[in-house]
């Protein structure tokens, strides 16, 4: 968002030099294309992973924001100057007020959102596998009404663990399904090329 409008601008993130803690330097701002909004940003490895929205804060008590979610993923193999691989806008609306994303290594990530639409609440997980960051694997699922809350994902690198005032739910997180794919090249006979099958 711009300066005070949460409405308009575009969303970004910071890189910042924290060599020395008590002095951190930005280093250089980076736009997240698509996005008004940045929601949570990690790194697992060489891959990161920006969560966005296409729209800001809506300007009421609420302070809900609009728009539909977006996942940018980021080449962070130079920590220093992160390069972005590619975004895509989600048909998951935005509707949180707080943000709750973590690592779950291996390219991987989890970001919960509290799904509001109206006066009602449907909040869900994603579950982010950046492994390949051109063609990021997303996938969802709902989860009980009052159980996350801001800052309480974590992992162990094998669970998701979930907190609220009721106690600690864990999930297993399984691998997120890919689409299979198989090619096909025609090689006209009589060019010299032999295929090798294997």
């Amino acid at each position: 968002a711009t300066q005070g409008d949460t409405q308009t601008g575009v969303g970004r993130i910071e890189v910042v030099d924290v060599t020395d803690g008590a002095h951190p330097v930005i280093l250089k701002s980076l736009d997240i294309p698509g996005t008004v909004l940045t929601l949570g940003v990690g790194v697992s490895g060489n891959v990161g992973v920006v969560i966005g929205s296409t729209q800001g804060f809506r300007d009421n008590p609420a302070g809900v924001a609009l728009g539909n979610l977006t996942v940018t993923t980021l080449d962070v193999t130079d920590p220093l100057d992160p390069k972005i691989v590619t975004t895509r806008t989600l048909d998951i609306p935005s509707s949180t007020f707080w943000v709750n994303f973590t690592s779950l290594g291996g390219g991987r990530f989890a970001y919960a959102s509290q799904g509001i639409v109206g006066n009602s609440v449907f909040p869900i997980v994603l579950v982010i596998d950046a492994s390949n960051p051109r063609s990021p694997l997303i996938g969802d699922s709902s989860i009980p009404i009052d159980l996350i809350s801001p800052n309480s994902l974590s992992t162990d690198g094998k669970f998701l663990f979930t907190a609220d005032s009721g106690g600690v739910s864990i999930y297993t997180v399984n691998p997120l399904p890919g689409l299979p794919v198989t090619a096909r090249v025609q090689i006209p006979n009589g060019t010299g090329v032999t295929p090798n099958p294997g």
